[in-house]
């Protein structure tokens, strides 16, 4: 479940840069404005050639009626709905002086007048319209009138059931033609039994209908309470959304996705809950003064991704986007109007006194119509966007003739290459900012003079798969990739099919598999006859049994178990399945001969409904197959000569019927927002691209072909937004495959071709499937061989290099540009910078004679250069003589029983572990310091990080409403203690980090985490205080935060603190300069609490970056993370400190001050960076070491020894831990005597205790000889190994043999003296004696030399 915890501020009008287009004729184009323009209230307008362009807004008209309706009363309007969906069919109830007039199924038709007072209009089926007033409600048109005990409130209809909330209650009905009463009644006797613990009076306000026989009340102080109806008049709770005993709600909505739905709800405090029947989907809180009280709401659906919900009265709407609750648009009437929303749709049908007007709601387009002739010159489009102010982007636009496939160099590129590369890279990254040419199949080739670094670029790498033998009897592969595992469905001529499990790695391109299942589905399967889906767990399925079967399975856990099949008669030969289609959702059986597609539901495995050929008409049904997109439930069916589009509501509707006249064969594959058609004519072929936006289907442009000729059967697939097709060229006499990009200009449409090395006339065994977001993983084979290949989405670079020791490297490099498909060459020049990485190791000596003169010798640091994270050593004894000790060595290891959540540190030698309802103390080397405090909190908290400065220490946390609060315990009596109730903090986002200060004084920053190098939203800092009265009593107090007010870009992501005399001095991380300085001083002397200075100040490492490494940076680098170094000097003048980067090394700061104003700043160290992996956002210093943590394939923790003499500092050492968890934590520290530790929960329940040493060594027993050691020096990338040629002094076996000896005398006595006294004793004063020698260490026992 995704989630957004969201603080609403007031948006400034925003648009990106200007674009420039390379169109073709007779290419049609679609812009999402909304991806360009950021705001709110929007409208657009063009300034140019506004003949070739079309503009749809975000309330974009549809159908509109004038009939006058300003001598009536408007009262009531309401749609049909059907399992969920609603359809077209109107009643509209209007008053006419004593006349009640429903309007139906359309505004212009008079359905039905009566004296009859009514207030509520619902349609339940298409010949019965109910109506209510009071407290009764009839069928119109009949004389049987139905009683309620208490004012009818509202009305929700749901397939044949009918519920009516009244002031009392909420009952429900049900009606097939007559209303049936089974005494199906919701009230506060039926409340209290399921919520038994509720401690005020229940007061519904409003209750919906779901599915799944779900109801869902909204309370007004208890909130979303979703009851399931299991047998007629029997409830059970299925989820109670309640967040504060003291809330008020409000208003509520239902917005049906497929199988499950969310629920919109308005409470107190401008706050608005997206609620799903598990838990929490989003959470906000408005900025701004709007009275829920006076608001309705409802939601719209364009897509998955698109959703909207509206605020509205009888004289207001107001349209927000539910991703971004940015408001789209919003109106007032001078009168009352009547507003119907057909969620499914996205339609919006307004009522008012003279126009009825329907209006779709979606993203702002911009279309560009087919142009008949090229141009030879760029042209000028604005488009304007219209808040309160206005912001313009220019289309620089140029129009190609649609069978030029020639390279035009593009204009205004001055850097293809982005300013600084890192190298080596490991894995693949791309190194383009933008190419410099458009034309399609573009070949590009770097060519760099330099000896030490060598650039390979390209699309492909080959992929090595172990654990699979790829047999030469092989029918057909399938692949698909869920989670962190890509599977293999492979069957053989004999149709038995084996499924295997792999996983991925990306570093070194190759997956590891193993097998999990064999089936045997009895005939030859392709890709309409298998299919897969990810539905929390991994679904598969496949047609058997002679084309009447369809079976069904899970895979969970790598265990296959069956789950259901579906069937048709073996008597039937009409009732073949052809073909299926499995979403999350449905099943869609294909039944050519019957002209049918019988449609399933997975999650009761029910029949749901058949399309035939009364759903099309007038057009005919003989489906091939079906494609479903999957983000609008768009329905595309293939027949053997056209497509027909649609969805299904209570019944299929049909929006687009395509026809290709002669067509022979034809293939269709989806992408996010369009479709690729291929199509053979026999005499031709065809490659066709449609559009999926706004709900139907448009054309966007023919691709050519040229050279290429696509093979038949056409082989057609699709993910990861990428189209590969199976093709012949003459031009290398070879069967190829060409992959397309989607939504992409048609000129560069073709991204690549891959080819085979053979022509193959038949059917190609060709699986793809995406891996992770890098791209699709390829398998193509024939009789004529096998490849396996990882294609990116775009250029991908390996750079590699022999070690140098030089972090900057300015080079020049030309860029070549060509294709297969074209004449053209075009090559550039450009500067580029390379930063070493220095992550290739090297061995600075080959052979190195080592004469040992002690039992522990240290590794020379002089032997290798790079980043290296551990040694190992080889040799005969190596496994029992001779032992290697590392840098970082585990001493200890502790298993606990519960989740290790997070630490802190008391004082110098006492440290704070964190469960879910315990506190764990220990001392440096992990001995118990303080019996474990236990506690327990309300379950409306979850706890997750700890904060602790001399006895007092700070729980932090989110409630259910992801609230924050802060929880107090102190240590008093000799004991712990929790100080007060959980105290509640309004959080705009989440809490990142929190510093106690002196004097009650604590600090919070609050905002929204990194992802990819950017925070979405602002941040804001602001200043806590708390009084503790002894023994158990607190309250808090703050101070204005600093936030955007102060400064627009205040994205800040962690902070340090300095006490300077009465004030505090924060320097907070700037994500795209570097620093910002905010001071906070006491408000006076008898008032203890703090409050930010009216200055804020902006410090850019733009500059003293540039003028160090002599580049322009243009802005690439982004500052994650400061950390403090040391202390103040020279009186509070000069401040050191490291600033985490993404992109360069990271940076250790000088700052200086004067008269408490910042001057200036310089970088004194650069921190080695490892390689391109992501650096968390955890660090840990401690005297001159520096603990960083990577995301790689592992989670690595590398220590960094400050101070060094190379630039830039390596690290030293570091630990490779499998897998990373939420909660994981690290920290260094240092014992009594001085040694350095470092500390980290391995797993959630596993703590780790490591000695940091400058040096590896190697330790050598008793029976150790001389012999040759091969010791090797790795990272996760790379490896160098030298060899040590061992020389053996007589002193070390003398001083080690009386080592040894001395132990051994001190160990028998020991035991000697322990069997006399064992003899001595009775069996009961030994168990007393065993008892007392134990060790109490709370739940934890000890592993040793545990990695």
């Amino acid at each position: 479940m995704l989630l957004f915890i969201l603080f609403i501020p007031s948006y400034t009008l925003y648009c990106q840069n200007n674009l420039t287009i390379y169109a073709s004729t007779y290419e049609r184009k679609e812009w999402d404005l909304n991806k360009y323009f950021f705001g709110q209230d929007l409208t657009f307008s063009l300034n140019g050639d506004e003949e070739n362009f079309e503009l749809f807004q975000i309330l974009q008209p549809m159908d509109a009626t004038h009939i006058d309706l300003s001598d009536v009363t408007l009262l009531d309007i309401h749609s049909m709905k059907k399992q969920g969906f609603d359809t077209s069919y109107k009643a509209i109830l209007i008053k006419n002086e004593s006349m009640y007039q429903i309007r139906y199924p359309s505004i212009e038709i008079v359905y039905f007048e009566t004296d009859q007072p009514c207030s509520f209009i619902r349609v339940i089926q298409k010949d019965a319209v109910l109506l209510a007033y009071g407290k009764r409600f009839w069928i119109a048109k009949q004389q049987n009138y139905y009683q309620v005990d208490s004012l009818i409130l509202d009305i929700d209809i749901q397939d044949e059931k009918i519920l009516i909330l009244t002031k009392n209650d909420v009952q429900i009905y049900y009606y097939d033609g007559s209303f049936y009463d089974f005494n199906v009644v919701i009230n506060t006797t039926v409340l209290t039994s399921l919520l038994p613990l509720a401690s005020k009076q229940f007061e519904i306000i409003d209750a919906k209908l779901a599915i799944l026989n779900q109801v869902v009340v909204l309370d007004k102080s208890f909130g979303v309470i979703i009851l399931e109806n299991i047998n007629l008049d029997k409830f059970k709770l299925v989820y109670h959304h309640n967040y504060s005993y003291y809330s008020s709600y409000y208003a509520m909505s239902l917005m049906f996705e497929d199988l499950s739905y969310q629920i919109v709800v308005t409470t107190i405090q401008n706050s608005i809950f997206v609620l799903s029947p598990e838990g929490i989907d989003y959470f906000y809180w408005f900025n701004g003064l709007i009275n829920f009280t006076q608001y309705r709401i409802a939601g719209l659906r364009v897509n998955s991704e698109q959703k909207y919900f509206t605020l509205y009265n009888t004289t207001n709407i107001s349209i927000y986007s539910i991703s971004n609750m940015v408001r789209m648009y919003s109106i007032q009437f001078e009168t009352p109007i009547l507003l119907d929303f057909n969620y499914q749709q996205s339609i919006i049908y307004l009522v008012t006194q003279n126009i009825q007007q329907s209006y779709y709601v979606s993203s702002a387009m911009l279309i560009m119509k087919p142009f008949t002739q090229p141009s030879n010159e760029f042209q000028r489009l604005q488009v304007i966007g219209t808040e309160e102010s206005q912001c313009a982007i220019t289309f620089n636009y140029i129009i190609y003739d649609y069978l030029d496939n020639n390279l035009y160099q593009k204009t205004n590129v001055k850097n293809q290459i982005k300013p600084f590369v890192n190298y080596p890279t490991y894995p693949q990254v791309s190194i383009f900012k933008e190419l410099g040419v458009t034309g399609s199949n573009i070949n590009a080739k770097i060519y760099l003079n330099d000896q030490s670094i060598s650039l390979k670029l390209g699309y492909l790498e080959d992929m090595k798969i172990n654990g699979i033998i790829w047999p030469e009897n092989m029918l057909y592969i399938s692949m698909f990739y869920s989670g962190s595992y890509t599977y293999y469905v492979i069957q053989l001529q004999t149709l038995k099919a084996t499924l295997y499990q792999c996983r991925v790695s990306i570093i070194n391109y190759e997956l590891f598999c193993q097998k999990v299942h064999d089936f045997s589905p009895n005939r030859e399967l392709d890709n309409d006859s298998f299919q897969w889906i990810e539905k929390e767990v991994v679904i598969f399925g496949y047609i058997s049994k002679f084309r009447h079967t369809i079976e069904i399975f899970q895979l969970k856990q790598s265990i296959v178990t069956k789950l259901f099949m579906i069937s048709t008669s073996l008597k039937d030969e009409n009732s073949l399945i052809n073909s299926f289609c499995m979403t999350e959702q449905y099943i869609y059986v294909v039944l050519e001969k019957k002209g049918e597609i019988q449609i399933y539901s997975l999650y009761d495995q029910q029949f749901i409904y058949t399309i035939t050929s009364q759903d099309v008409q007038p057009y005919e049904l003989k489906p091939k197959f079906v494609r479903i997109d999957k983000k609008q439930n768009l329905i595309i069916i293939a027949n053997q000569d056209s497509l027909i589009a649609g969805f299904l509501y209570d019944n299929f509707s049909m929006v687009n019927y395509l026809s290709f006249p002669e067509c022979r064969q034809i293939e269709v594959s989806l992408a996010s927002y369009s479709f690729f058609v291929a199509l053979h004519f026999g005499h031709q072929q065809e490659l066709r691209e449609y559009s999926m936006r706004r709900r139907s289907i448009s054309f966007l442009k023919k691709i050519p072909l040229f050279h290429y000729i696509l093979q038949t059967p056409l082989q057609m697939m699709s993910s990861l937004e990428q189209i590969i097709i199976r093709a012949y060229t003459p031009v290398l006499q070879q069967t190829v495959l060409l992959v397309y990009q989607p939504d992409a200009n048609l000129r560069e449409s073709l991204l690549t071709h891959i080819p085979l090395g053979w022509y193959l006339k038949d059917s190609l065994r060709l699986g793809i499937t995406k891996v992770y977001y890098y791209g699709l993983l390829i398998h193509a084979s024939s009789k004529f061989g096998i490849k396996n290949l990882l294609i990116y989405k775009n250029f991908q670079a390996v750079i590699s290099s022999q070690w140098n020791d030089e972090y900057i490297h300015k080079k020049e490099i030309l860029i070549h540009y060509d294709s297969i498909d074209s004449p053209e060459q075009i090559e550039f020049r450009q500067n580029v910078t390379f930063l070493n990485l220095m992550t290739n190791i090297a061995a600075l000596v080959s052979n190195e004679s080592l004469l040992v003169t002690q039992a522990a010798m240290k590794i020379s640091n002089g032997w290798f250069k790079g980043q290296i994270i551990k040694y190992q050593a080889e040799c005969q004894q190596c496994q029992d003589q001779i032992m290697l000790t590392q840098k970082i060595d585990l001493i200890q290891s502790l298993e606990y029983f519960s989740a290790l959540l997070d630490q802190c540190q008391l004082k110098d030698d006492y440290f704070v572990f964190l469960t879910a309802n315990q506190l764990i103390f220990l001392d440096s080397m992990h001995y118990v310091k303080h019996p474990t405090f236990y506690f327990s909190l309300d379950n409306q908290y979850t706890i997750n990080k700890i904060w602790c400065k001399n006895d007092t220490i700070l729980i932090t946390g989110q409630t259910n409403t992801y609230a924050g609060f802060v929880q107090m315990i102190k240590y008093q009596d000799k004991q712990y203690q929790l100080i007060g109730e959980p105290f509640q903090i309004k959080l705009s986002y989440q809490l990142l980090q929190l510093e106690l200060l002196d004097d009650g004084n604590f600090l919070i920053l609050d905002g929204y985490q990194i992802i990819g190098g950017y925070m979405y939203y602002t941040s804001r800092i602001c200043a806590y205080h708390y009084e503790y009265t002894p023994p158990k009593s607190v309250s808090y107090t703050y101070t204005p935060c600093v936030d955007s007010r102060k400064h627009s870009e205040f994205y800040a992501s962690s902070f340090i603190t300095y006490k300077i005399n009465n004030k505090y001095r924060v320097f907070l991380s700037d994500l795209s300069q570097g620093l910002f300085i905010q001071d906070f001083h006491y408000i006076d002397s008898s008032i203890k609490c703090i409050s930010a200075d009216d200055t804020l100040y902006r410090v850019s490492l733009r500059l003293p970056i540039e003028q160090m490494m002599g580049l322009n940076i243009d802005d690439e680098v982004r500052y994650l993370k400061v950390i403090k170094n040391g202390n103040p000097q020279n009186n509070f003048q000069i401040f050191k400190m490291i600033i985490l980067t993404n992109s360069i090394a990271h940076l250790s700061l000088v700052l200086y001050f004067e008269d408490n104003v910042y001057q200036k700043l310089y970088i004194d160290e650069m921190i080695q960076r490892y390689s391109d992996f992501d650096v968390y956002y955890e660090a840990s210093l401690e005297k001159d070491y520096l603990a960083l943590a990577y995301q790689t394939n592992y989670y690595t923790i590398c220590i960094y020894k400050l101070g060094q003499k190379e630039q830039p500092t390596l690290m030293m050492a570091g630990v490779d831990i499998a897998k990373s968890y939420p909660n994981q934590f690290f920290s260094l520290h240092s014992d009594e005597n001085g040694q350095t530790l470092l500390q980290l929960n391995k797993d959630n329940k596993k703590l780790n205790l490591y000695v940091v040493d400058e040096f590896a060594t190697l330790s050598f027993l008793g029976n150790a000889t001389e012999q040759p050691i091969t010791l090797t020096a790795l990272n996760q990338l790379t490896q160098a190994s030298i060899i040590l040629n061992i020389h053996m002094s007589a002193i070390v076996p003398t001083n080690l043999y009386w080592i040894l000896l001395t132990i051994l005398f001190c160990v028998l006595f020991l035991l000697a003296l322990l069997a006399l006294v064992v003899y001595q004793k009775n069996k009961r004063s030994r168990n007393k004696l065993q008892s007392q020698t134990k060790r109490n260490k709370g739940d934890a026992y000890c592993l040793y030399n545990q990695q």
